[in-house]
């Protein structure tokens, strides 16, 4: 099974490109880029283009499309719609890192928040910039830059200290003759000295960390649905608990986030993505209250339904008969708990993630085919619920078609991209040799700019810090005013006990998830923190350590980066 991908790209040559890819086993391929220059952007048209490649890739690929990912924008959910009509057994989604993204502009333009950070930005946002050098694209910087700023918050107050406690002629920061940059220098010295300006920071990293883990979980090349109702899930809760210690500007904030996660979830196919978590043997019931929707007999009916739906045939009686072993951990799953633990060990040796289909695999018998339950599983968890894919091939692209080079042809770029594609590949399995080379590099160089006098080298940095600071405020311009305007509509879903074994499921994420079980939280969260810490330590050694010199630039082409961010 694999998960058809689809997005759209203008180059600098003002060619609208589409590109089509899949993701099987794990693996990305390139399927076919189109030129829709010509072409008007209309539903009907999309349509036409991802009906063509879903035809070619099952009939010359000889794989079964299972999902198909488009961006959320207008066009394309009408052509989502109107293929769902024809192919009613394929899931269709929106990218939900994209909607993750949406989420983090949404909230940065319509609360508390928003003014907080903008006041951070005026004041003191250039500075961590200028000293962790930020990767711009990648959605997590903004958090990066604030923690970064806190973690320095003692060593900024003691050098302003000790530099103002000086002898004039000794002082290294504050002789500056200069009426303008001493006046601007005075006012960062009033910023760093107030705390209420870093109990302010530290809020807005509060608020921002559980987008931070949102992005990170959903911008991974394979998202399962799993990780993406859980994703809902922990937003959720993180936010709920959030509005029980702020103030109450921050609790309408809070508020009006909570009902922007209800609503997108509300949009979703609700019923493939609680089977994704209940088919996750890691995860299983856990994260999930006792509502009268996930009772066994429930459970079955809603596996039965999908099966139906995926295959347009009966449910067989073996299929039944094995959804309610596992979920109950009988007959041939007895030992579902310890293949678990077993499969958890391995992984931790390994450094990455159980994989749940491999899991369930233990269950099967060698040299036969796989039951209509485990192939029904390998169906679920082959779809991945972001474009992520496309959005790396269109960087490769704007690597290559540049204004130098802006009369390369379509299938040209697509074929130099594939190329640089297999050599990322071949790159990622020698990744443990290359990060060693790159860190002993710019380690070494990092220390030999470090020798010397250690107050002559450290600073002019310090004070180049403060320069750009005021020099980049002043220059500074807020482009972060997109808003997703999303709707916060009254309407609730239906509740939980009214629902039927026949009907489909609608409920609320508040009335779904267990909060009071912090285990499946405690998962999520330390996956995604392994990720951050990764691309922390990849930032640092990119920048030559902690030294804030900003006269190194380390620039890093995206295949360099899958290789210094892979497990």
């Amino acid at each position: 099974y694999a998960t058809l991908q689809a997005d759209g790209w203008t180059g600098v040559n003002f060619h609208h490109l589409v590109a089509f890819m899949i993701v099987a086993n794990l693996k990305l391929y390139t399927v076919k880029v189109y030129d829709t220059t010509t072409e008007r952007k209309t539903a009907a048209n999309f349509l036409i283009l991802l009906t063509e490649t879903y035809k070619y890739v099952e009939s010359n690929w000889h794989v079964k499309i299972a999902a198909v990912i488009t961006d959320a924008s207008g066009e394309t959910q009408k052509a989502q719609k109107d293929f769902l009509a024809i192919f009613p057994s394929i899931v269709v989604l929106d990218c939900y890192a994209h909607q993750a993204t949406n989420l983090i502009t949404w909230l940065r333009s319509k609360t508390l928040i928003l003014g907080l950070i903008q006041k951070t930005q005026e004041e003191n946002n250039k500075s961590a910039t200028g000293v962790i050098q930020p990767v711009l694209t990648r959605w997590t910087s903004h958090l990066r830059v604030f923690q970064c700023l806190l973690d320095l918050r003692g060593v900024l107050q003691h050098i302003l200290s000790a530099d103002c406690i000086q002898p004039r002629e000794q002082q290294l920061i504050y002789n500056i003759s200069d009426e303008r940059g001493k006046h601007k220098l005075t006012e960062m010295d009033k910023l760093v000295m107030n705390e209420n300006f870093w109990t302010r920071l530290a809020q807005v990293v509060q608020h921002l960390k559980p987008l931070s883990v949102a992005a990170n979980l959903t911008q991974g090349a394979v998202c399962r649905l799993d990780t993406v109702l859980l994703t809902f899930g922990y937003l959720f809760y993180s936010y709920h608990t959030l509005m029980s210690s702020s103030d109450q500007l921050d609790q309408a904030g809070c508020s009006a986030i909570l009902a922007s996660i209800e609503t997108q979830w509300k949009k979703a196919d609700q019923e493939v993505f609680i089977c994704a978590v209940l088919l996750n043997p890691l995860y299983n019931f856990s994260p999930f209250t006792t509502v009268d929707i996930l009772i066994n007999a429930n459970i079955i009916a809603l596996f039965s339904r999908l099966y139906e739906r995926f295959y347009s045939a009966s449910v067989p009686d073996d299929f039944s008969t094995d959804i309610y072993a596992y979920l109950n951990q009988i007959n041939r799953f007895a030992p579902l708990t310890q293949t678990i633990e077993a499969a958890r060990r391995l992984a931790s040796l390994e450094g990455r993630d159980p994989d749940p289909i491999s899991i369930l695999s233990q269950f099967s018998f060698p040299g036969k085919p796989d039951s209509p339950f485990l192939d029904f599983a390998r169906r679920i968890f082959s779809i991945s619920a972001n474009s992520a894919s496309c959005e790396r091939l269109f960087s490769l692209f704007g690597n290559i078609l540049t204004k130098l080079r802006n009369c390369l042809g379509t299938q040209q770029v697509a074929e130099l991209a594939e190329i640089n594609m297999h050599i990322r590949d071949e790159h990622i399995q020698r990744a443990e040799v290359i990060k060693q080379r790159v860190r002993k590099l710019f380690m070494e160089q990092s220390a030999s700019e470090n020798d010397g006098n250690q107050i002559q080298r450290n600073t002019p940095p310090f004070r180049s810090l403060i320069q750009a600071s005021i020099d980049r405020v002043l220059d500074d311009v807020d482009n972060d005013d997109l808003p997703l305007n999303p709707s916060l509509s009254s309407n609730t879903t239906s509740s939980a006990a009214t629902q039927t074994s026949s009907a489909p499921i609608k409920i609320k994420i508040a009335d779904l998830f267990d909060f009071h079980n912090t285990e499946w939280l405690s998962m999520l969260i330390k996956r995604s923190e392994q990720v951050l810490h990764q691309e922390d330590e990849i930032c640092e050694v990119l920048n030559g350590g902690t030294s804030g010199d900003n006269s190194r630039v380390i620039d890093t082409d995206t295949t360099m980066e899958d290789i210094m961010f892979s497990a």
